[in-house]
């Protein structure tokens, strides 16, 4: 099993518990030399599990690997974890492609800080609005909007978001932003852009998250060749940080969230207000939606050219759900005509537009309105 994610989300935490004495992590120098000079003796060290983290350091592995688990064809043996995507390196894509189960950790929701159960809002949503209507109302008494606004500074990385004082956790994203962009990134993609210049880039799209992107528009701002930066961005998604959002309706621009929005608060600090609920439903209902449909969770933009927006479209085999953050009280016009242009787009999807307010309404047959915390 593969277990990734941005670094600080958990991964080594969550591993040590299952696997124990079976534990090693290629983060230790020597460990690292001997995985990279002797593969295959590095994998007879630990008993079964035997989880190595921080596996990509050593892409000398996965050969080695492929070879044991061809010979002893049992599953579990291994749980590796990394914070670059397999897919991103060559020598790991190869030996591991169908070898392999992947998990990847989120950074924390608010559900999660607070101890309580994810919502499963697939399900929610298949058993009816009167279902839902109870479940909404349940969460929505529990957390207020300006607490959950909160979470956009303090993000959602165990090892960063326990720091109530921002100037303690400051240092703390500088620190993990260098080790990410001065060594991870190097294991992913060849640049001669230097640390300070990266930071830039990421902090212009933390600035724009959620807004179609025109490369050439981006690349002015950033003072970075279209190649070297699309080059980047895709080193980026590599890295966990970004996500990309999927062009659906008349626009064929994509967009990204970071992953982390403590991160993209500390990078880009302040924004409007609809901007600000968008990033926020973003950064709690994908962890919630891939929790139960790991690894089959898409996230969309829909958009026409008279006007329609629905700015989160979240798609997996189950269900497709789009969602409407507003900074109203209840839905003025143009939202609801953005949401019936998405419906028949879509005819069997189901958008909930998330109010500031407190009412929850079936507004009409897929079409609900809720209020924005009661889905967190």
């Amino acid at each position: 099993m593969g277990v990734l994610g941005q670094r600080q989300t958990g991964k080594t935490t969550l591993v040590r518990q299952i696997c124990g004495d079976g534990y090693l992590t290629l983060d230790d120098a020597e460990q690292l030399i001997a995985a990279r000079e002797a593969p295959k003796a590095f994998l007879k060290r630990g008993r079964h599990p035997f989880a190595i983290d921080e596996c990509q350091l050593a892409p000398e592995l996965f050969p080695a690997l492929k070879l044991h688990v061809q010979e002893h064809p049992r599953k579990g043996q291994f749980i590796l974890t990394g914070s670059v995507r397999f897919s991103a390196r060559k020598p790991i894509r190869e030996s591991l492609t169908g070898r392999i189960q992947l998990l990847e950790l989120h950074p924390m929701t608010i559900a999660e800080a607070q101890g309580r159960e994810a919502p499963n809002l697939v399900r929610e949503v298949t058993r009816g609005f009167r279902f839902f209507q109870k479940q909404v109302h349940e969460r929505s008494r529990s957390l207020t909007l300006e607490r959950a606004l909160g979470f956009l500074e303090t993000g959602g990385l165990p090892g960063i978001c326990f720091f109530r004082d921002s100037a303690a956790r400051r240092p703390r994203f500088a620190s993990h932003l260098d080790t990410i962009l001065g060594r991870d990134l190097k294991l992913v993609s060849e640049t001669d852009h230097p640390v300070l210049k990266m930071r830039e880039l990421l902090a212009l799209l933390a600035r724009h998250q959620g807004e179609p992107i025109a490369w050439s528009d981006l690349s002015r701002r950033a003072r970075i060749s279209t190649a070297s930066l699309q080059k980047l961005v895709r080193a980026f998604e590599a890295l966990f940080l970004i996500r990309r959002v999927l062009p659906v309706g008349d626009t064929r621009k994509d967009s990204f969230f970071l992953e982390d929005q403590g991160i993209a608060t500390y990078l880009a600090p302040g924004g409007l207000i609809q901007s600000e609920l968008v990033r926020l439903v973003f950064s709690q209902m994908f962890p919630h939606l891939d929790l139960h449909d790991p690894g089959g969770v898409t996230v969309h933009r829909f958009e026409t050219r008279n006007g329609a927006l629905v700015p989160l479209v979240f798609q997996s085999a189950a269900r497709t759900i789009g969602m409407i953050p507003i900074a109203l009280e209840s839905p003025d016009k143009k939202t609801i005509a953005s949401a019936r242009s998405f419906l028949r787009h879509e005819p069997t999807a189901q958008v909930l537009v998330l109010t500031r307010g407190s009412e929850c309404l079936e507004f009409e047959d897929g079409l609900w309105v809720l209020p924005i915390t009661g889905v967190m």
